[in-house]
């Protein structure tokens, strides 16, 4: 008959597969599936119809895009390994060399820290000596500051008295004005 057998299309894992209903035997096709459209695919783009020569370029780009990958990578860490020897041998010499200088840096400090102390000390016992003597010499100062002003007090009686006896009213006054100005200074 010219009419065409009925045909099934499934659909499994993005592959098709045509099944006959007239034979027991399957005849799967294989259809090219469109690649995917990535980095890789744009700067490889595949020939126009031809799926199989596109995947290849693609995995092939991402071998290359792999190799590149580990060789930076194993490079990386050899300057990265060779970094951290250079420093770590620079630190342990810097170590052995600084370690005299240390101790004598830590035996100087001890040192300084205890005569800091002792003057510390000596700088305490100086403080408490001036507040003695300060409080003594402020004990004193009024001391005789009272008896100053009784001293002047008697000599300003006595002066006004003399004043009134053997000068005028005038010479009083001003002789009792120089007095209260010396009682105010005090």
């Amino acid at each position: 008959s010219g009419e065409l057998p009925p045909i099934t299309l499934l659909t499994r894992k993005r592959r098709h597969a045509v099944e006959w209903e007239n034979t027991e035997q399957e005849l799967p096709v294989a259809v090219a599936k469109k690649p995917r459209v990535t980095k890789a695919t744009k700067r490889n783009p595949p020939a126009a119809g031809d799926g199989v020569r596109g995947l290849e370029g693609v995995w092939q780009e991402m071998e290359r895009e792999r190799k590149a990958l580990i060789c930076n990578h194993n490079e990386g860490v050899v300057k990265c390994l060779t970094s951290v020897e250079k420093t770590v041998s620079g630190v342990w010499g810097r170590s052995e060399q600084g370690l005299l200088s240390l101790g004598q840096t830590l035996s100087l400090m001890a040192t300084g820290i205890s005569t800091t102390e002792r003057r510390m000390e000596d700088l305490r016992g100086l403080m408490a000596r001036f507040q003695t003597s300060l409080s003594d010499m402020e004990q004193r100062q009024s001391q005789g500051r009272g008896v100053a002003q009784q001293g002047l007090k008697r000599d300003i009686q006595l002066i006004q008295q003399r004043s009134v006896r053997k000068a005028n009213e005038t010479q009083v006054t001003k002789v009792r004005q120089a007095l209260q100005a010396m009682l105010m200074k005090l």
